[in-house]
């Protein structure tokens, strides 16, 4: 069970590296607008997130 558990963490922690990276890549050339607005949209998923804890 602690194995399978183990497993799930670090998929999903490859899975979120992955999601960084190309978010990264996506956001080298946007605009300030663009940077701000995503920024917003990553604190709001964080905060889904964390009222679901």
């Amino acid at each position: 069970m602690h194995q399978e558990k183990d497993k799930q963490m670090k998929e999903l922690e490859k899975y979120i590296k992955e999601l960084g990276e190309d978010v990264y890549e996506m956001i080298m050339d946007a605009t300030g607008e663009e940077k701000t607005m995503l920024s917003q949209k990553f604190i709001e998923l964080a905060n889904k997130i964390n009222s679901n804890v």
